[in-house]
């Protein structure tokens, strides 16, 4: 087990740093003037590694099965490609090693928007493109990625290169995002559901799973947070209006 931190850094965004992170206790001083020990969290020893473009996204393998099978797995989404990362660690330093590589011409020739690790299956991930295709890949250690599954999602009404990707509650689904739609596919069945058509009265600004149960995810929109539940279909467990300005650049 490892506490470990991973940023973008480099005077073109290009640079992946990855930190051990460890606590010390601190007194600290409150606004009354109280003083409370805290637990203060510090850098360790940090490794730097260079792609050739700009990073795009950064995520850590986040599993829901119990096990350290990827736990130490990085995705690294640049403008160019996918690239898997693997950490190895040693008694006072950690290091980074370049796992494999998914080129854009693997799917359909467009640039990534986003890649999702899949939870439920180690070197397993989802990454869709600009355009809204996307596709399932399989990570092997003894040959190169390989495309599982693969499905296009054409909107002429959609000119947005935002896209989301990510998993539903088991492995044989995946949840399709744009700024004017939710989908959901069956990777088995190839069924697909078109769960919110938002192209009139808001748009999508994220969604995220959350981490520790399969069964949840808040979707943000320009005029909402969704609390959702994909157990079984989209269900809106919680609403709430924020009344922040839709043209915000910093909500999306």
């Amino acid at each position: 087990y490892l506490d470990a931190i991973a940023f973008v850094t480099g005077p073109t965004s290009s640079t992946l740093s990855l930190h051990r992170l460890s606590t010390v206790p601190n007194n600290v001083e409150l606004p009354n003037g109280e003083i409370v020990e805290m637990e203060v969290p510090v850098f360790g020893e940090g490794y730097n590694f260079d792609f050739n473009s700009p990073i795009k996204q950064v995520e850590f393998c986040n599993p829901f099965i119990k096990g350290p099978r990827h736990s130490n797995t990085i995705l690294v989404r640049t403008a160019l490609s996918i690239n898997i990362m693997n950490i190895e660690t040693r008694k006072h330093s950690v290091n980074l090693v370049h796992f494999a590589e998914i080129d854009p011409t693997m799917l359909f020739g467009e640039s990534f928007a986003w890649v999702s690790a899949c939870p439920y299956k180690p070197y397993q991930l989802a990454a869709v493109d600009v355009s809204g295709n996307w596709g399932v890949f399989q990570i092997s250690r003894l040959a190169n990625p390989s495309l599982l599954h693969s499905g296009r999602i054409f909107d002429s009404e959609d000119f947005s290169n935002f896209k989301r990707i990510s998993w539903g509650i088991s492995d044989k689904n995946i949840i399709v995002l744009s700024r004017s739609y939710v989908k959901t596919f069956n990777l088995e069945t190839k069924e697909k559901v078109d769960i919110i058509s938002a192209k009139k009265w808001s748009s999508i600004r994220d969604y995220k799973r959350v981490v520790d149960d399969s069964k949840f995810a808040f979707l943000l929109t320009s005029r909402e947070l969704v609390w959702v539940e994909v157990s079984n279909g989209f269900k809106r467990m919680l609403v709430w209006k924020h009344y922040l300005d839709a043209e915000d650049p910093s909500l999306s």
